[in-house]
């Protein structure tokens, strides 16, 4: 048997009624210092796990997180005993107090924004003046074509980073007034324009939603997949450990949906 672990919480505190983990098995709390570990005991086989695992087990940290602030483990984290679960608290006691206190009332939302990179450069095309010949000794020649060839797509390049980086500034700009801390990853496909996760205070996350509304709502040529609250997966700060293969904390798990 195996000790499967969901959070890390800055509470002690249990639910009323019991909470179900994996192979519904109920959920227990070992506690530490003012702080518990969410687990449940896990008895399969070498400990496989699915798709429908990572849901309840995205399931039971949405639960934690109305009791308490919550850092996520990664989906999948396998203990041997209690004893284990408490040196790896103690190990990083001080970490996890540090992220507790930074996260504390404050949720995770997740926007991905997909733009119509094929239309949008045509029309960068369409915008470029229209090319001289005679320019230069070598226009007319086959190096000369080809050169201009490969300076034309390097046009159309920087024009393309130009307009993505300006809808980008636009979109982050409508959260801004809200958003505690933002990681924003931009075009990580030709379509994807931007992949971005903010922190929010909790009791400003309406307001933000409100924003997101707004936007969803003009005409444009933007797709958009928004998400949350979520626990704040993407913002837990962990430093590099000297034996990885005790704790494989704190990361979203990777079976779960936009919804």
């Amino acid at each position: 048997m195996s000790l499967y672990i969901y959070a890390v919480m800055d509470s002690e505190l249990e639910f009323a009624a019991p909470l179900l983990g994996l192979d519904c098995s109920p959920v227990g709390f070992i506690a530490c210092g003012g702080m518990s570990a969410a687990f449940s005991n896990l008895e399969r086989a070498g400990g496989r796990l699915g798709p429908d695992d990572a849901l309840v087990h995205e399931a039971v940290v949405e639960k934690l997180m109305t009791i308490a602030t919550v850092l996520p483990f990664r989906f999948g984290t396998l203990f041997a005993s209690q004893k284990e679960v408490l040196i790896m608290m103690v190990e990083h006691v001080t970490e996890f107090r540090e992220n507790l206190a930074r996260l504390r009332h404050k949720v995770e939302f997740s926007l991905k924004v997909l733009w119509p990179a094929e239309s949008v450069e045509r029309q960068v095309v369409q915008s470029l003046p229209p090319a001289k010949s005679g320019g230069h000794g070598l226009s007319n020649s086959a190096a000369g074509q080809y050169m201009a060839k490969r300076f034309g797509a390097f046009r159309i390049n920087q024009l393309m980073e130009t307009e993505a980086d300006r809808r980008i500034a636009e979109i982050d700009r409508r959260f801004s007034r809200w958003t505690v801390e933002k990681k924003l990853e931009r075009l990580l496909t030709p379509n994807l324009l931007l992949k971005a996760v903010y922190l929010v205070e909790a009791d400003r996350q309406e307001e933000f939603k409100q924003a997101y509304a707004d936007m969803q709502r003009e005409d444009g040529d933007l797709r958009y997949l928004f998400s949350g609250p979520w626990p704040p997966y993407n913002f837990v700060r962990m430093r590099q450990r000297s034996e990885p293969q005790r704790s494989d904390v704190i990361n979203k798990p990777t079976a779960v949906t936009l919804l």
